[in-house]
């Protein structure tokens, strides 16, 4: 139908949602391509809203492929136009997703950063399920540096926010990551406590990321 009408806005959503089909089925170059199209759509109606949108998921497929110096590129562009439209919840968001990129390259301080702005933006919307996400990652962080009691405080305030809004997917990696903490903290018995949890969250909701082997 969108083809039958020929309006650039609804035909970049479809391309759009098309190459995020792609994207979720790991056929990248596919979902580049949609993606392609749907950015020329995006610019010839002026919507720079679905132009951010596009440029987040361009960056996404890279991140996937491990390709991260274009990813950060792409999510970089994203990021500027977020927060020229004034869309915070979705500026966090990159803050986070770049924030992952610089925790795969091992540079912990400017992840620390991109955490520590994507928390602060979560906190001024409430945005309590991706705040329990943000205080995990930046955990993770703290690990990799040592930094044992932030690292415990930002997981605790993960399972937290995941425990007030019943996520229980998120409460299962907050789980696994306080486990970290406490094995770091030569806390056995309550490290494997916390693991135990973890993973049976993991296994009944079948999230083979969180599961602990």
């Amino acid at each position: 139908y969108a083809h039958k009408v020929g309006e650039p806005n609804r035909l970049g959503l479809v391309y759009l949602n098309r190459g995020d089909l792609y994207m979720k089925k790991q056929d990248f170059k596919h979902a580049l391509e949609d993606c392609e199209v749907a950015l020329e759509y995006a610019e010839a109606s002026n919507n720079d809203d679905r132009r951010a949108r596009i440029l987040q998921t361009i960056g996404s497929v890279n991140f996937y492929q491990q390709q991260y110096p274009k990813a950060l590129d792409y999510y970089t562009k994203a990021l500027v136009l977020y927060e020229q439209l004034g869309n915070d919840r979705m500026a966090a968001i990159v803050y986070n997703n770049n924030g992952n990129i610089y925790k795969r390259l091992k540079d912990f301080q400017k992840a620390e950063q991109s955490f520590l702005k994507a928390i602060l933006l979560g906190q001024e919307l409430d945005d309590k399920v991706n705040l329990s996400m943000y205080h995990g990652n930046i955990a993770d962080v703290y690990l990799e540096e040592n930094q044992i009691s932030k690292a415990e405080k930002a997981a605790n305030q993960a399972l937290q926010y995941a425990r007030d809004i019943d996520i229980i997917t998120q409460e299962g990696i907050s789980l696994e990551i306080i486990a970290r903490v406490l094995l770091k903290k030569g806390e056995w018995s309550n490290a494997i406590e916390k693991a135990e949890q973890a993973k049976a969250i993991a296994v009944e909701n079948e999230d083979i990321n969180t599961v602990i082997n």
